[in-house]
């Protein structure tokens, strides 16, 4: 059974991270959390620090925007095993390990983590497909 995470620990994940990442949540609910960042510096790392830190916390999604240029990272998104594979056939990109699928801005070529398609995806939908998931 999964255990409940109280609202004043979530906020102080969020602050954390918020702090940590350089970001705003943008959108907050039980299982999905968005920041953006303010920068293009890859600092995801510290949502993998929260989630071992507070195993409460382990079952909520992450996606991490970045501030990108052309060739930067765009997207980080730590959760789930089955929507980081739903993301990725999606609209490509690649999974490391079993922790991260990340998105590059760049169109993508053999073995790159770039997007498929003809541009890069938003947020939004991004958040349409994992907000999709959790009300079939």
């Amino acid at each position: 059974m999964e255990k409940d995470i109280s609202q004043k620990s979530r906020q102080e994940i969020i602050s954390y991270l918020e702090e940590k990442l350089v970001g705003k949540a943008i959108w907050v609910s039980d299982k999905f959390i968005h920041i953006k960042a303010s920068h293009n510096e890859d600092r995801s790392g510290f949502i993998s620090f929260v989630k071992r830190w507070n195993p409460n916390f382990e079952n909520t999604n992450v996606l991490y925007e970045l501030e990108t240029h052309e060739y930067a990272l765009k997207f980080v998104f730590v959760g789930d095993v089955f929507l980081m594979n739903l993301l990725l056939d999606a609209f490509g990109g690649a999974l490391l390990g079993l922790k991260f699928w990340v998105l590059y801005n760049t169109p993508k070529k053999y073995n790159s983590f770039g997007y498929s398609g003809k541009e890069a995806p938003t947020a939004d939908e991004l958040k349409s497909i994992i907000n999709h998931f959790y009300h079939e």
